[in-house]
Parts: C-alpha cells; sequence; structure tokens
C-alpha cells in the first residue's frame, strides 16, 4: 500500500493521528483511542 492509501483510511474514518511500526499493523488514532487497520502486520524494508 502507499501512504495515500492510508491518508484516505484516516480521512473517512474520521482519524487524527496514524501510527507505523515494523512488526505490527498500522494504528489508527480516531477520538484518542487507536486501534489497528484490519491488515497484516508491517515488514521491514
Amino acid at each position: 500500500m502507499e501512504i495515500f492509501s492510508f491518508l484516505n483510511v484516516m480521512v473517512e474514518k474520521g482519524g487524527s493521528d496514524l501510527f507505523f511500526s515494523v512488526g505490527a499493523p498500522v494504528n489508527l488514532k480516531i477520538e484518542g483511542v487507536t486501534h489497528p487497520l484490519k491488515m497484516p502486520a508491517l515488514l521491514p524494508g
């Protein structure tokens, strides 16, 4: 996926922050609560 896909999801869901960490799925903060996106964990590289 490209960053624009994540940004579109953030706007659609009313999120304020995105968190990227290797070995974990991308997390989206909505109203102060983080939620993992339904996708596989990020791989290095």
